[in-house]
């Protein structure tokens, strides 16, 4: 990039790219494809090189950082099924499943209280933003009746937007 140096406040234009900032706007994730799409990160000053985050035989994408900057949310396609997971970003990157229900999950995103998971599904037959309680989806669930998506695939930042007034199912 000849210098250049993506800015942290961009952050809408990255997502589109499949990268995800930190937090602190001091690492970009970000898709590799080799040949499958792998989770790389790399420092923005570009201090040290870029290295692989998450790399098998399966398809990762990028979903969101939590605010703490320690978990990255994901999605892995996986044969039968797209499956939503998180990685550390600090210490060992060993990957935790969060969901996996057989239908088409997108764009986790990690609520700023680190309480709560959105994600887009089909499984109502058309794609509508979920939320489920995190870490443990177990807990409590609820859905915009309205249908909808979280992410750039509609031109929206990734962030869902977070409030008090939600449908508990």
């Amino acid at each position: 990039m000849s210098g250049a140096r993506a800015v942290p406040g961009s952050r809408r234009r990255w997502k589109r790219f499949g990268a995800e900032w930190t937090p602190d706007g001091r690492e970009l994730i970000y898709i590799k494809e080799n040949p499958q799409f792998d989770l790389y990160r790399r420092a923005a000053d570009a201090s040290r090189p870029a290295e692989p985050l998450l790399s098998d035989s399966h398809d990762h994408y990028t979903g969101s950082v939590s605010r703490d900057g320690r978990l990255l949310a994901f999605v892995l396609s996986v044969t039968g099924g797209v499956q939503l997971w998180t990685v550390p970003l600090q210490g060992q990157a060993a990957p935790t499943l969060y969901l996996a229900n057989g239908f088409n999950l997108a764009h986790p995103a990690i609520s700023p209280d680190g309480h709560w998971m959105a994600y887009d599904s089909d499984e109502s037959g058309r794609v509508e933003v979920y939320a489920q309680s995190f870490p443990d989806p177990k807990l409590r669930r609820w859905k915009d009746l309205t249908g909808g998506r979280v992410g750039a695939q509609c031109g929206l930042a990734m962030d869902a937007s977070w409030s008090t007034g939600k449908v508990i199912l």
